[in-house]
């Protein structure tokens, strides 16, 4: 075809890992704003790749194939084999056939390949076994199946991760207006980091925190408002008349995202939020927010196994006491944590998840 114009992917960026994939996403997004006739992708110089890298990267592409109206081709020379194993290539670009589809790698406990989570299918799985559970008990049950694999025999691991996961997927239905989350994880035997990364495509943070009114006196852009989603009890459903008034075991109080940026900080990891076109990050060198491009909201949760040295639990625990004291000097907001952001459910003895 005339006016080929080959994008190699990595060309500057060659590593698919944070902090490279902000600057990344960006420069795909502004492929919207130029005229192409076909676009072969270029994996060749892909060589580091890590989950919520592919997570975002994924989603942005498989945005412009959706709206890109020429030609699209992958170099099958250039595939990454890591990345297609983890499902990537699949994930990014709809009827790709290089590489495993999201989900369909067994994963071990190194890994959780690009898995996606949707409520609805959950819902009906649950009801045709008879099972009519409230969602945040399906979520945790699904949260624990996946730490399960990924953590291994390691039961405090295995709590921490479930309790993390679980309340990042909670968050998804009940802020983003979205009923799918797509997950993904990794462990490094050599260097010990465990990652856990997130991404659903739904309105982002900044509108969803927006719609109530009480938050939108402070909130004006989205930078503020991944600073004050991290906060304690900061939540879309705060109604002042009737707040920690609630009799629901599930219901929100907004100490999810604030809980999950603490624990990664207490054991000296890091913590990412992207929404849209902002995103916040809090590593041991300090806390900053940068432009990058998202469709919805991803996370990335990033810790060393051995840093965790005390019970889940009492990590938990001690977390929600800071996050309620902070909680009570800010007028907008919770000022308790919600009974599953205090533990995991699965200690009242859920039921098992399904297979």
């Amino acid at each position: 075809m005339s006016n080929v114009a080959p994008v190699h992917l990595n060309g500057r960026v060659p590593k698919l890992t944070a902090p490279y994939i902000f600057r990344l996403a960006e420069k795909v997004k502004k492929l919207d704003e130029r005229v192409f006739e076909s676009i072969s992708f270029n994996f060749s110089r892909m060589t580091s790749v890590e989950p919520f890298a592919m997570l975002l990267a994924g989603s942005v592409l498989r945005r412009f194939c959706s709206t890109f109206g020429g030609e699209i081709t992958i170099d099958p020379d250039s595939i990454n084999t890591y990345a297609g194993t983890m499902g990537f290539y699949q994930y990014a670009f709809p009827g790709c056939s290089e590489g495993k589809a999201p989900g369909e790698a067994s994963g071990s406990s190194t890994y959780i390949p690009i898995t996606k989570i949707n409520l609805n299918d959950l819902r009906e799985q649950y009801r045709k076994q008879g099972s009519y559970l409230p969602d945040g008990q399906m979520l945790e049950n699904e949260a624990h199946s996946l730490a399960t694999v990924f953590a291994g025999n390691n039961k405090e691991l295995v709590a921490l991760f479930t309790y993390l996961l679980r309340e990042m997927m909670r968050n998804t239905p009940e802020h983003s207006g979205s009923h799918e989350v797509w997950v993904c994880a990794q462990y490094w035997r050599r260097s010990d980091w465990a990652e856990i990364a997130l991404l659903d495509e739904g309105m982002g943070i900044f509108e969803s925190l927006t719609k109530n009114p009480h938050h939108r006196a402070y909130i004006e852009d989205e930078p503020t408002a991944l600073i004050w989603a991290t906060k304690a009890g900061i939540s879309q459903a705060l109604a002042p008349s009737s707040k920690d008034k609630g009799t629901d075991d599930w219901a929100n109080s907004g100490f999810g995202l604030y809980m999950a940026s603490q624990i990664c900080k207490k054991l000296g990891g890091e913590f990412q939020l992207a929404s849209k076109n902002h995103y916040l990050s809090i590593t041991p060198n300090g806390t900053e927010t940068k432009t990058t491009y998202s469709q919805g909201t991803a996370v990335r949760m990033r810790i060393r196994r051995s840093s965790l040295q005390i019970e889940a639990q009492r990590l938990i625990s001690e977390t929600v006491r800071e996050g309620e004291e902070e909680a009570k000097r800010m007028r907008a907001a919770f000022k308790r944590a919600s009974k599953p952001s205090r533990s995991l459910m699965q200690f009242l003895n859920i039921p098992d998840s399904l297979n």
